[in-house]
């Protein structure tokens, strides 16, 4: 549902909804979303507060995308370059090192090795 839509439904006659509404508004944005809160309170029934609002949450969204889009590729390129090494040290010790200078070649405890090579 786009925010436009949400404001076309906010707008009633039951001045109390309305009221509730926003202040349940303003708490909620005060408490998740700090970057979309107004310094003053939210006033539903006003356009330019509406209007106001409408943008924050097109500048939210295309925010809270684009990070999301980053930390998913650097998520991806983490699990990548974990199981890089896992198969590096796979072939290492299957050609006879030792699990302490395999550990050491990857700044890694023995432990810490033998859960990457058996995790990934």
């Amino acid at each position: 549902m786009s925010i436009e839509r949400f404001f076309d439904i906010v707008k009633v006659e039951d001045a109390e909804a309305v009221n509730l509404i926003s202040r349940w508004l303003n708490d909620y944005l005060r408490q998740v979303a700090t970057e979309l809160a107004p310094r003053d309170a939210i006033d539903l029934r006003s356009e330019e507060d509406r209007s106001m609002l409408a943008e924050n949450f097109r500048i939210w969204r295309k925010k809270v995308f684009t990070e999301g889009r980053l930390e998913g590729r650097l998520e991806g390129k983490l699990e990548g370059k974990r199981e890089s090494d896992a198969k590096t040290a796979r072939k290492l010790l299957a050609r006879g090192q030792s699990p302490e200078a395999v550990a050491e070649l990857f700044e890694l405890s023995v432990e810490e090795l033998r859960k990457l090579v058996e995790e990934a």
